[in-house]
């Protein structure tokens, strides 16, 4: 009876032992991608009435838009090649921004959502370096355009250009307040004048005043109809653009370069299995992609995460990246001529002499420095960056900097542009920053807790099943000494006296 009685203990114990460590083991493997699966992802999906649906509608991240811009301190020198231009960064003027999306419609299935995207930017004087009646000296924009469209003209239109410089239309220089040149805007006569003016080859200029953001803030359609996945059929879709403007692609460039992809930007799909891709943006203010490739690890309020970098292959014109040259604008006069660095957007800014760089130069070719002075490029002040953590997609930080230039030169038969240097003239460049917040940190804390919540369940019950077993294991060996004592006294004889 004892000995069935030691068995059957031994028996439980190997059993529950056994039990314990296999359900153990299960849980650590299984459960990390079973609670991503089954428990996160589906509150990542974006459908109606989720916490993501609601952060998405509205951002709540607190983002700011910081504008530099760049002070032309000696114009009056223009003509004298032996003078550089000298600019001298004015700012940072900071404005609040908030993104609203507005208009907003499913597909049958839910898997796509179309939308528009309402901006909204209210002035902070206490974040901002300077006033908004501040005055900045720069080239004139919408002469700049005028001479760049010249290019196409015949003789007689040309001469008909000439006539408004002469009556002072036209200055080749604006000296205007912070306000008018950003989002007040002022009025011009030049730009009444090609209002008037149905030539096809002239610049149309849908604004009725000049200004680098007129009519943009609380503007529903100026970013245009964007159609996006949800990620309600698959998860790694999510936040990715699948039509702009009801097109799959810009039709401003060729092949790929076409092609619309990428998120929005505040919308990241789940990154599986620790890998760290190249990740992607579409920014509708130059009609294109941009990419940004893993730079290293990132930390922000306890939130592990990954950050990602531009580099220099994202500017580059088949100069240096053979498979960036269909982003050469169509004018195939210029684009053989443009250095690494510098991205011709002009056919996305109303045929207007827009070239777009990230500040300062930053990454650019070093011949665009060479020709000015008071630009220094920096890689902490400069760089376009943004970490998201991984399982959830959420963004931790984002810094999205890009530089507008306009190209002057001697146009040909255009009197104004006599003897000017041909330059890249830096105009502005912006900065939009955007922060996890330490509520939005608590969100993201518990849905990375959840897959971590299994793995130490089951490392508790490995635990637990290596205690059992350890401690059935010294029983046994206590149980087997005590045996053996008890036979080696059985085998003692007793000697009487």
């Amino acid at each position: 009876m004892g000995v069935c009685s030691v068995t059957a203990q031994k028996f439980w114990m190997v059993g529950t032992c056994t039990v314990i460590l296999l359900l153990a083991l299960v849980i650590a493997l299984l459960w990390p991608t079973l609670a991503l699966r089954y428990l996160v992802y589906p509150k990542l999906k974006l459908t109606n009435g989720t916490l993501n649906y609601d952060n998405w509608k509205e951002t709540p991240i607190p983002m700011y838009l910081e504008i530099y811009l760049f002070n032309w301190t000696n114009s009056d020198e223009i003509h004298n090649r032996s003078v550089k231009p000298n600019f001298v960064e004015m700012g940072p003027y900071v404005f609040h921004e908030k993104h609203i999306r507005t208009n907003i419609s499913w597909s049958d299935d839910s898997t796509t959502v179309d939308f528009y995207q309402k901006r909204v930017w209210h002035f902070e004087p206490e974040l901002s370096n300077g006033s908004l009646d501040d005055e900045i000296t720069n080239i004139n924009p919408l002469v700049a355009s005028v001479g760049y469209a010249s290019r196409n003209l015949d003789s007689l239109t040309r001469l008909m250009i000439n006539a408004l410089f002469i009556h002072d239309l036209a200055p080749l220089f604006k000296t205007k307040k912070v306000r008018e040149l950003l989002f007040d805007g002022y009025d011009d006569e030049l730009l009444d004048v090609l209002e008037a003016n149905h030539d096809p080859k002239f610049p149309k200029i849908p604004f009725h005043r000049m200004g680098w953001f007129v009519e943009r803030n609380n503007s529903e359609t100026y970013d245009g109809k964007f159609r996006m996945f949800t990620g309600t059929d698959e998860i790694t879709k999510l936040g990715n653009l699948q039509l702009w403007n009801g097109n799959s692609t810009t039709g401003l460039y060729s092949n790929s370069c076409s092609i619309v992809r990428g998120t929005s930007g505040e919308l990241w799909p789940p990154i599986e299995n620790h890998e760290k891709p190249e990740i992607s943006i579409f920014a509708p203010d130059i009609c294109r992609t941009i990419d940004l490739k893993y730079d290293s690890d990132f930390t922000k309020l306890g939130i592990n995460g990954y950050k990602w970098i531009v580099d220099d292959s994202v500017f580059d014109n088949g100069d240096k990246y053979p498979e960036k040259k269909c982003f050469c604008s169509a004018d195939e006069k210029l684009c053989p001529d443009l250095k690494p660095g510098v991205f011709n957007a002009s056919s996305c800014k109303y045929s207007s002499p827009a070239f777009i760089s990230f500040p300062h130069f930053y990454l650019a070719d070093s011949t665009y420095l060479e020709d000015i002075t008071g630009l220094k490029p920096n890689k902490t002040l400069h760089e376009f960056s943004i970490a998201l953590e991984p399982q959830t997609g959420i963004p931790l930080s984002i810094n999205a900097a890009l530089q507008i230039n306009i190209l002057i030169k001697p146009w040909s038969g255009i009197f104004a542009f006599d003897n000017v240097p041909e330059l890249f003239v830096p105009t502005l460049w912006f900065k939009q920053v955007a922060n996890l917040t330490p509520e939005l940190a608590d969100q993201a804390k518990l849905a990375v807790m959840v897959p971590l919540l299994g793995v130490w369940i089951g490392y508790g019950l490995l635990g637990l099943g290596l205690l059992i077993a350890v401690s059935a294991l010294s029983c046994y060996i206590y149980r087997w000494r005590n045996s053996e004592d008890e036979e080696d006294g059985q085998d003692v004889p007793i000697l009487d006296e």
